[in-house]
């Protein structure tokens, strides 16, 4: 178990990726918990830059709590991700990527895999739509997620965590939130509570 007097910081406060540099500067400033935000990706799909990140990451004394995983094009390579995209392609292609952000965090010993439900502002006419894909596509990965457990040895409790996201998005209030995550086992995923995204003018303990 983590210690809990144990501070974490996201890779996502530095602009550039220099995991060498900033591992050091994060360990000089106390932190030894890191999330390791989408432009790590290519550290995740290449064999040998993962184990270099993974010695970097125990030379300085810092686990990986959590990977947010690429959104959009926010990772050129990738193509479009989006795990709500009405274009069955683009779903797959998502989906395809959170299978080998399971086996690397895993790797890592991490806790969990945030994902974003939508990408963008979503049209009121295509909202129910693109939330039953999301559901659908988040049913896949949880199902994902405990085939890959149950063949590990000890995997540490690993989760999807499904991020609350700015007014116009998917999950933009905590009742959407909940009718996303609703139908699917607790047991694998949850929430990430981004309250800089979240339209804080709901009530979020009346909401739920």
């Amino acid at each position: 178990m983590f210690d809990k007097k144990r501070f974490g910081v996201s890779t996502h406060i530095v602009k550039d990726i220099d995991p060498e540099k900033h591992f050091r500067l994060f360990v000089r400033r106390g932190f030894s918990l890191v999330e390791l935000n989408l432009g790590y990706f290519t550290f995740l799909e290449n064999a040998d830059k993962f184990r270099e990140l993974k010695e970097m990451l125990a030379n300085n004394g810092i686990r990986t709590w959590s990977f947010h995983l690429p959104y959009g094009g926010t990772v050129p390579s990738l193509g479009v991700m989006d795990i709500s995209d009405p274009d069955i392609a683009v779903r797959e292609n998502t989906i395809e990527a959170i299978r080998l952000c399971f086996d690397r965090l895993i790797a890592l010993n991490a806790r969990c895999l945030v994902i974003h439900p939508s990408v963008g502002t979503i049209e009121e006419d295509t909202r129910t739509e693109r939330l039953a894909l999301c559901v659908e596509s988040l049913k896949k990965c949880v199902d994902m997620l405990r085939e890959v457990l149950s063949k590990k040895t000890n995997p540490p409790p690993l989760k999807i965590a499904v991020e609350t996201l700015p007014p116009g998005c998917l999950g933009e209030t905590a009742a959407e939130m909940l009718s996303i995550l609703g139908p699917l086992d607790g047991n694998y995923v949850g929430i990430c509570l981004d309250v800089n995204h979240l339209n804080l003018k709901q009530d979020l303990i009346e909401s739920t």
